[in-house]
């Protein structure tokens, strides 16, 4: 999906890409991040449910198969807010 959007975004902002003001991680501010993992939460929007055993979900999108290794190879999750400025 982003290398479809790549020619729009140089026709709007030239070679250079998007400045880096206007970047998502610059505009971003943090409001809280959870200090204890919350691996559910990840599971249950991608998966739908936290019922199915890891070796059981589906793993037909990049996103399922990332959210599965990441917590098979022994990774966590940790859940954060903020707010983006419009």
């Amino acid at each position: 999906m982003f290398a479809a959007a790549l020619p729009s975004v140089r026709a709007h902002h030239g070679e250079r890409g998007i400045p880096e003001e206007d970047r998502f991680q610059n505009r971003f501010h943090l409001g809280h991040l959870s200090v204890e993992p919350e691996d559910t939460v990840p599971v249950r929007f991608v998966f739908g449910t936290t019922d199915v055993p890891l070796d059981r979900r589906p793993r037909d999108t990049v996103l399922q198969r990332a959210v599965a290794d990441h917590l098979r190879e022994g990774g966590h999750w940790f859940v954060g807010r903020g707010w983006l400025p419009l």
